[in-house]
C-alpha cells in the first residue's frame, strides 16, 4: 500500500508538497500554521479557567473571542492587497512580529483590558499572516492546489489537538499563561526561517488599496455575493461551536474538563486526516457538490451534539460535525482562488475574507449573549440553521454558475 508520504508527493516536481522551494515553504508556512492555531484554540478551552481567575461574565467571554476574530477580519483585505503591490515575505513576517507581540502580551496578562489587548494584537498579526500565506500558497500551487490548501489547513487543524492536550496539563499543573511563551519562540523560528530562504527583497512604500475596484470586482455578480452569505454563515456557526464547545460540554452535558477538552479536539485530528484527502478530492471533481454534501453532514452531527443525551452519542455527533465542517475550507478555498484573477488574488481573496470573517466575529458574542439570557443549548440550534442555510445557498450558486457557464 502506498504511504501517504509518497502520495503527497507522488507528481510534479515543480509542485512537490515536501520537496523543493515550494515544498520547504509549505512546510514552513504550515508550522507557522500549527503554532497560530494553537495560540487561537487554547482560549476556548482555557476560558472557564481564564473568566474564573479574571471575575469574566459570559458576555465578557465573548467579548475576548469575538474581539481577536474582529481583529483578524479587519486585516484580511489590507494584508491581501499589500501583499499583491509589495510582498509576500514582506506581510508574512510583518504578521509574525504582531503575533510575537500579542502571545508575550497573554504570557503576562493581569487583567481583563490587557487580555483584549492581547488578543487583539493576536487578530491583527494573524490577519496579516494567513491572507497572505494563502496568497503565497496559490503563487506556489496551480495543479496541486487544493491539496495544497488542505494540508496547510490541515496544519491548522493540528493546533486544536495541542491546544487540548496542552491545556489538560496547564490548568493542572502550571498558569495559564505559561502556554503562550513557546509559541512566541516557534514563530520567532518561523519568520527567520522565510527571511532566510525569501526571493525576492522586502518592499515598504505608500499603495493605493483600490477597496472601491476591488468591492466591484468581487462582488460584482450573484454568484459571489452569495458565497458571502455562505461563508459568513459557515464561519459564524465555526466560531460559536468552537469558542464554547468545551464551556457548552462541561456546564449543558455534564463532561469532566479532561474529556470536553478531549472532545474539543476530535474535529481538529480528523481535519488532519480528512482536509488534504477534500483538497485532492475537490482537484479531480467539481468543488461546490463535495462542500455542499458537507454542510448537510456537519449540520446534522451538531443536531446529534445538542439533542442527545449519552455521552457516547455526543461525540459520535462530535465526530460527524467535525467531518463535515472541516471539508468545507480547503475546497471553497481553492474555489475562490479559481474564481478570482491571479494578478489581484490576495486582496480579492482578502476582501472577501475581510466581510465573511467580520460576520463570523460576532459568533462567540452571539453565543455568549444568548447563553447568559437563556442557555448554551439554545444558542448552539441557531448554529445548526446556520449550517443547514449554508447548504442551501450553496445549492443556489452551483445552479448560477451552471447557468453562466
Amino acid at each position: 500500500m502506498t504511504s501517504m508520504l509518497d502520495w503527497i508527493s507522488s507528481t510534479s516536481r515543480d509542485e512537490s508538497l515536501v520537496r523543493n522551494y515550494s515544498g520547504q515553504m509549505l512546510i514552513t508556512l504550515s508550522v507557522g500554521m500549527v503554532a497560530i492555531s494553537i495560540g487561537r484554540l487554547l482560549l476556548p478551552p482555557l476560558l472557564p479557567t481564564i473568566s474564573t481567575e479574571l471575575q469574566l461574565t459570559k458576555s465578557q467571554s465573548g467579548i475576548v473571542l469575538s474581539a481577536m476574530w474582529a481583529f483578524f477580519a479587519v486585516l484580511q483585505f489590507p494584508a491581501g492587497r499589500l501583499s499583491d503591490r509589495l510582498s509576500r515575505p514582506t506581510i508574512l513576517v510583518a504578521g509574525l512580529l504582531v503575533m510575537i507581540s500579542g502571545f508575550g502580551i497573554l504570557s503576562i496578562v493581569p487583567s481583563y483590558l490587557f487580555l483584549l489587548v492581547g488578543v487583539a494584537f493576536i487578530g491583527a498579526g494573524s490577519g496579516l499572516y494567513i491572507v497572505s500565506m494563502r496568497a503565497f500558497i496559490s503563487d506556489l500551487f496551480t495543479a496541486r492546489r487544493g491539496q495544497a490548501f488542505g494540508v496547510n489547513t490541515a496544519a491548522g487543524m493540528m493546533g486544536g489537538i495541542f491546544a487540548a492536550g496542552l491545556t489538560t496539563v496547564i490548568i493542572t499543573r502550571f498558569d495559564w499563561r505559561m502556554g503562550y511563551i513557546p509559541l512566541v519562540a516557534i514563530l520567532v523560528l518561523v519568520a527567520t526561517k522565510i527571511h532566510t530562504k525569501r526571493k525576492g527583497r522586502y518592499i515598504f512604500k505608500r499603495i493605493d488599496l483600490g477597496l472601491r475596484t476591488t468591492i466591484a470586482r468581487v462582488f460584482g455578480t450573484a454568484e459571489m455575493r452569495w458565497l458571502v452569505v455562505e461563508y459568513s454563515l459557515v464561519m459564524f456557526a465555526w466560531q460559536g461551536v468552537f469558542g464554547f464547545l468545551p464551556t457548552f460540554l462541561r456546564t449543558a452535558k455534564g463532561f469532566q474538563p479532561e474529556l470536553a477538552n478531549a472532545a474539543f479536539a476530535i474535529p481538529f485530528g480528523i481535519g488532519i486526516v480528512v482536509m488534504p484527502l477534500a483538497g485532492g478530492m475537490s482537484d479531480r471533481i467539481a468543488r461546490l457538490p463535495v462542500a455542499i454534501g458537507a454542510l448537510l453532514f456537519s449540520s446534522l452531527g451538531l443536531a446529534f451534539v445538542i439533542f442527545e443525551t449519552s455521552t457516547r452519542l455526543i461525540l459520535v455527533g462530535i465526530f460527524v460535525f467535525g467531518v463535515g465542517l472541516v471539508v468545507h475550507p480547503p475546497v471553497m478555498q481553492a474555489y475562490l482562488m479559481d474564481v478570482f484573477p491571479d494578478s489581484n488574488a490576495g486582496g480579492d481573496f482578502g476582501a472577501f475574507r475581510t466581510l465573511y470573517l467580520a460576520a463570523a466575529s460576532l459568533g462567540p458574542a452571539y453565543v455568549g449573549w444568548i447563553a447568559q439570557q437563556t442557555s448554551y443549548t439554545f444558542a448552539y440550534q441557531g448554529l445548526v440553521v446556520c449550517l443547514f442555510l449554508s447548504a442551501v445557498i450553496l445549492i443556489r450558486v452551483a445552479t448560477l454558475a451552471r447557468s453562466e457557464s
